[in-house]
Protein backbone atom coordinates (compact mmCIF):
# COMPACT_ATOMS: atom_id res chain seq x y z
CA UNK A 1 0.00 0.00 0.00
CA UNK A 2 2.90 2.33 0.72
CA UNK A 3 4.11 1.87 -2.84
CA UNK A 4 0.68 2.90 -4.13
CA UNK A 5 0.72 6.05 -1.99
CA UNK A 6 4.22 6.87 -3.27
CA UNK A 7 3.09 6.34 -6.86
CA UNK A 8 0.18 8.77 -6.44
CA UNK A 9 2.62 11.33 -5.01
CA UNK A 10 5.08 10.90 -7.90
CA UNK A 11 2.35 11.23 -10.52
CA UNK A 12 0.94 14.31 -8.82
CA UNK A 13 4.40 15.88 -8.63
CA UNK A 14 4.96 15.30 -12.35
CA UNK A 15 1.46 15.97 -13.68
CA UNK A 16 0.17 18.55 -11.23
CA UNK A 17 -3.38 19.68 -11.90
CA UNK A 18 -3.70 17.47 -15.00
CA UNK A 19 -3.29 14.38 -12.79
CA UNK A 20 -5.38 15.61 -9.84
CA UNK A 21 -8.58 13.71 -10.75
CA UNK A 22 -6.63 10.51 -11.22
CA UNK A 23 -4.83 11.10 -7.91
CA UNK A 24 -8.11 11.75 -6.10
CA UNK A 25 -9.60 8.49 -7.38
CA UNK A 26 -6.48 6.54 -6.45
CA UNK A 27 -6.50 8.03 -2.93
CA UNK A 28 -10.15 7.10 -2.50
CA UNK A 29 -9.34 3.50 -3.33
CA UNK A 30 -6.32 3.56 -1.01
CA UNK A 31 -8.57 4.93 1.76
CA UNK A 32 -11.04 2.08 1.28
CA UNK A 33 -8.25 -0.48 1.27
CA UNK A 34 -6.63 1.05 4.34
CA UNK A 35 -9.93 0.99 6.19
CA UNK A 36 -10.38 -2.72 5.56
CA UNK A 37 -6.74 -3.70 6.02
CA UNK A 38 -5.64 -5.94 8.86
CA UNK A 39 -2.21 -4.41 9.44
CA UNK A 40 -0.86 -3.68 12.93
CA UNK A 41 -1.86 -0.28 14.29
CA UNK A 42 1.68 1.14 14.10
CA UNK A 43 1.91 0.32 10.41
CA UNK A 44 -1.64 1.56 9.79
CA UNK A 45 -0.80 4.87 11.45
CA UNK A 46 2.26 5.39 9.22
CA UNK A 47 0.25 4.61 6.09
CA UNK A 48 -2.56 6.89 7.21
CA UNK A 49 -0.19 9.80 7.80
CA UNK A 50 1.50 9.28 4.45
CA UNK A 51 -1.89 9.29 2.77
CA UNK A 52 -2.82 12.51 4.59
CA UNK A 53 0.31 14.22 3.30
CA UNK A 54 -0.52 13.22 -0.26
CA UNK A 55 -4.12 14.36 0.22
CA UNK A 56 -2.90 17.73 1.49
CA UNK A 57 -0.70 18.13 -1.57
CA UNK A 58 -3.60 17.13 -3.81
CA UNK A 59 -5.92 19.64 -2.15
CA UNK A 60 -3.36 22.42 -2.59
CA UNK A 61 -3.05 21.58 -6.29
CA UNK A 62 -6.81 21.32 -6.81
CA UNK A 63 -7.38 24.62 -5.00
CA UNK A 64 -4.86 26.31 -7.27
CA UNK A 65 -2.53 27.20 -4.41
CA UNK A 66 0.42 25.43 -6.05
CA UNK A 67 1.15 23.95 -9.47
CA UNK A 68 2.61 20.81 -7.94
CA UNK A 69 2.87 19.68 -4.32
CA UNK A 70 6.13 20.50 -2.59
CA UNK A 71 8.40 17.93 -1.02
CA UNK A 72 8.87 18.78 2.67
CA UNK A 73 12.64 19.03 2.08
CA UNK A 74 12.02 21.76 -0.53
CA UNK A 75 10.33 24.06 1.97
CA UNK A 76 12.65 26.19 4.14
CA UNK A 77 12.36 25.44 7.86
CA UNK A 78 11.30 28.99 8.71
CA UNK A 79 8.45 28.69 6.24
CA UNK A 80 7.34 25.34 7.66
CA UNK A 81 6.85 26.83 11.11
CA UNK A 82 4.09 29.41 10.75
CA UNK A 83 5.30 32.11 8.42
CA UNK A 84 4.01 30.58 5.20
CA UNK A 85 0.32 30.43 6.11
CA UNK A 86 0.44 33.83 7.82
CA UNK A 87 2.27 35.43 4.90
CA UNK A 88 -0.04 33.92 2.32
CA UNK A 89 -3.22 34.74 4.23
CA UNK A 90 -1.99 38.28 4.71
CA UNK A 91 -1.16 38.49 1.02
CA UNK A 92 -4.59 37.24 0.05
CA UNK A 93 -3.37 34.03 -1.53
CA UNK A 94 -5.27 31.79 0.83
CA UNK A 95 -9.00 32.20 1.18
CA UNK A 96 -11.85 29.77 0.99
CA UNK A 97 -9.54 27.02 -0.27
CA UNK A 98 -7.34 27.17 2.82
CA UNK A 99 -10.40 27.09 5.05
CA UNK A 100 -11.63 24.02 3.17
CA UNK A 101 -8.26 22.28 3.59
CA UNK A 102 -8.23 23.16 7.29
CA UNK A 103 -11.80 21.88 7.71
CA UNK A 104 -10.97 18.60 5.99
CA UNK A 105 -7.84 18.16 8.10
CA UNK A 106 -9.80 18.91 11.29
CA UNK A 107 -12.49 16.43 10.26
CA UNK A 108 -9.94 13.71 9.59
CA UNK A 109 -8.23 14.41 12.89
CA UNK A 110 -11.53 14.22 14.77
CA UNK A 111 -12.46 11.03 12.92
CA UNK A 112 -9.17 9.44 13.92
CA UNK A 113 -9.49 10.59 17.54
CA UNK A 114 -12.98 9.07 17.72
CA UNK A 115 -11.25 5.76 17.81
CA UNK A 116 -10.85 4.56 14.22
CA UNK A 117 -8.19 1.90 14.26
CA UNK A 118 -7.21 0.20 11.02
CA UNK A 119 -9.89 -2.22 9.94
CA UNK A 120 -11.95 -1.71 13.11
CA UNK A 121 -14.26 1.30 12.53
Amino acid sequence: MEDRIDEVWRRLRVGGRERSEEAAQALQQISRDLKSSKVPYDEWEVLFREKLLVERGLLEVMAGLVDKPEEPVEIPVEVLATTRPQREVAGGRWGAASLAVAAIAAGLFAWQKRGHRGGNP
